[in-house]
């Protein structure tokens, strides 16, 4: 939400203007990550052939994206197709991995919580009215859909402490 008012304390005026690709490209960090975990399991079942082949999709739909977006979007094109890059990675580690261990998670909320990502990124970088209302009313929904394993998490760092 405060992004825009943070990158300008942090960057001279000539820079400013990069801040409309750093939540594309927080996002695709998130789904980096995501990716990079699933991969571990290729690791552990020792199938870095499959690890190979899903980074080989990765790296071949971001040159393909890059080549068709950037023309037309420009910085903003690189960053849309890193993200669709890393979320393709992601989605095919997941499944592909299905056959090697059970993972835990919900479907619905990741995607709930993936679409008021979404909007909040998108009603900052076109600047529309009400920009904070907006972002507000995404992040409480963002708690209110992770409340449940929020509350997990804290509740397991205080008994950590």
């Amino acid at each position: 939400m405060l992004f825009r008012f943070i990158i300008s304390l942090m960057t001279s005026p000539d820079y400013y203007e990069a801040w409309q690709c750093v939540p594309l490209l927080l996002c695709s960090t998130v789904f980096s990550c995501l990716a990079t975990f699933i991969g571990s399991i290729y690791t552990m079942e020792k199938k870095s052939v499959s690890q190979l082949v899903t980074t080989l999709v990765g790296a071949v739909s971001n040159i393909v994206l890059n080549l068709i977006l950037i023309p037309r979007f420009g910085i903003s094109g690189a960053a849309i197709a890193t993200l669709v890059s890393f979320m393709l990675v992601f989605i095919i580690r997941l499944i592909d991995t299905r056959n090697y261990i059970a993972l835990h998670w919900s479907p619905v909320r990741f995607c709930i919580s993936f679409v008021l990502l979404m909007i909040q990124i998108v009603v900052m970088i076109n600047d529309w009215g009400s920009v904070y209302i907006i972002q507000s009313v995404c992040l409480a929904g963002l708690i209110a859909v992770n409340f449940s394993p929020l509350l997990s998490g804290i509740k397991k760092l205080i008994r950590l402490r």
